[in-house]
């Protein structure tokens, strides 16, 4: 029974590192439609949302038969509840990169019916690749039981933050530009937006993989306002 249960533990983990995987695909993907004003690309990620959504069913599935089957100590407790809320933000990262394609599809049909369409992105490539790159971080630190990369990542967030100002305060002075380029600035807007919430959900993760090797709660201790961690987290 037990070593049944540990090989269980192996798969969820394995398929929330498989969720993780297509959630920065689709991240990536959706930035290449933007930036190769790719409407067939925009098409492939909002579908394959629907994986990740499929993952996320079975992942809850599987941790609420454990706790039912099963009588895990703390340990195997904390994955499994780390799991859960893992892959809901993994989940939210997947849905934000299908709002990016959705509203880049938008975009392009702006531009097809005459609408200029900007050059000038300000920081959203940069910070859309910081956002990938936490996740990235996050998932690893997940596997490689790394604290400190944690730490690292909750930090990396206010780099995110300050780049989606700089993105509302750029895309704002276009608006003031005048020009036909209205409705394509401000779903450039809502698509520096969502790469903020991406950066949020990996951040989310990274002290979730905290508090799963260390023991300790982390979301309010202002790490990412430049506080140290609790004793005993790097």
């Amino acid at each position: 029974m037990d070593r049944n249960f540990h090989v269980e533990l192996k798969q969820l983990k394995e398929k929330l590192v498989l969720m993780a995987e297509k959630a920065m695909h689709n991240t990536s993907r959706a930035m290449e439609a933007l930036t190769r004003r790719d409407a067939t690309i925009a098409n492939e990620v909002i579908e394959a949302d629907r994986e990740i959504d499929t993952l996320e069913v079975e992942i809850d599935q599987t941790a609420v038969r454990y706790m039912t089957l099963y009588q895990p100590v703390s340990a195997d407790m904390r994955l499994i509840a780390v799991a859960i809320k893992t892959s809901h933000d993994i989940e939210r990262i997947g849905d934000e990169a299908s709002s990016i394609a959705k509203r880049v599809g938008r975009i392009l049909n702006s531009a097809a019916n005459g609408q200029n369409l900007p050059e000038n992105l300000v920081s959203i490539p940069q910070a859309a690749g910081l956002a990938v790159e936490m996740l990235r971080d996050a998932i690893e630190a997940f596997i490689e039981e790394d604290v400190e990369k944690c730490v690292s990542i909750i930090r990396s967030d206010k780099q995110v933050d300050s780049m989606n100002r700089s993105n509302f305060q750029g895309f704002t002075s276009m608006l003031t530009e005048g020009g036909e380029q209205t409705e394509t600035i401000l779903e450039l807007v809502f698509i520096s937006k969502s790469i903020e919430r991406i950066a949020d959900h990996a951040t989310n993760i990274a002290e979730e993989v905290i508090y799963l090797h260390s023991g300790q709660e982390v979301r309010h201790a202002g790490i990412k306002r430049g506080n140290n961690p609790p004793p005993g987290i790097s």
